[in-house]
């Protein structure tokens, strides 16, 4: 790797690192509509794909990934097809009084996890590098 290349492999990595992802927009949005613990299922789920992303890379897999990139497009797409309605949904939601039983539920906390990890190994930037 010559000092050019690894420069703008740098400078591709801070612009890429400081820009949220669907990762972080998941988490907000769980975070916001059901409270703590089901964010932390959804950023367990981010991190178990992070870690199956550096395992593709380590065992270099990549190939893989790029080879099922279509498939990969199809979850994007319903990824953030589910971000859209949920943030519809917290946009329309009527606000309640507060009460003991603010932190019900309505997901399970494996149907977070899942969409983490979905979201992670469909999230393109992943993907590219």
């Amino acid at each position: 790797m010559t000092i050019y290349s690894a420069i703008g492999f740098f400078i591709a990595m801070l612009i890429l690192a400081a820009s949220p992802g669907p990762g972080v927009f998941a988490t907000v949005a769980r975070a916001l509509a059901s409270g703590f613990r089901p964010a932390l299922a959804v950023i367990g789920g981010i991190v178990l794909g992070d870690i199956i992303f550096l395992l593709f890379a380590a065992f270099g897999l990549s190939m893989v990934a790029r080879a099922l990139g279509n498939m990969f497009f199809i979850v994007k797409i319903c990824g953030g097809a589910y971000l859209i309605w949920l943030g519809v949904r917290i946009w329309l939601k009527k606000p309640e009084p507060v009460t003991g039983n603010q932190n019900q539920n309505i997901h399970s906390q494996w149907g977070n996890f899942a969409t983490g990890l979905v979201i992670t190994l469909s999230n393109p930037k992943v993907i590219l590098f």
